[in-house]
């Protein structure tokens, strides 16, 4: 029987870890069903490109922010989660429409107890052109 629930618990988690996270025809992965993951657009105050450029020099700074892919239009970052060091996705997307899209996901398990929402909120918070646009 404990074999069986092994079983039947890794099968959970594993068909709950998160879906590739590429940009897709202009926009980011749309999130899974499980609560484990949180999107955003944001409309800068001033120009996109000032916007861009502060989501990257704040991503520099912070420690748990690791870019591994960039270009001018995209940002793939992982983020380490402070107490237990699970690694989570980040991505950002520059629209033809002068928005940022936003999607913070964690790679495994059912929920993320709201962690990836308060990361998108503390990067638009410490932002200056992206406070005007949070509600």
């Amino acid at each position: 029987m404990k074999i069986v629930t092994l079983l039947l618990t890794s099968l959970l988690l594993a068909s709950c870890a998160s879906q590739p996270d590429n940009p897709v025809r202009g926009g980011l992965s749309p999130c899974p069903v499980f609560p484990g993951c949180a999107m955003t657009t944001w409309t800068p105050g001033g120009s996109q490109e000032d916007a861009w450029t502060a989501i990257v020099e704040y991503l520099d700074s912070e420690s748990s922010m690791t870019i591994i892919e960039q270009t001018d239009q995209y940002l793939k970052v992982e983020a380490r989660t402070p107490t237990m060091g699970f690694v989570d996705d980040v991505q950002f997307l520059r629209r033809d429409d002068g928005t940022i899209a936003a999607r913070s996901s964690s790679r495994m398990g059912i929920s993320d107890l709201g962690a990836n929402k308060a990361r998108l909120d503390l990067i638009a918070g410490a932002i200056p052109q992206l406070k005007q646009s949070l509600k």
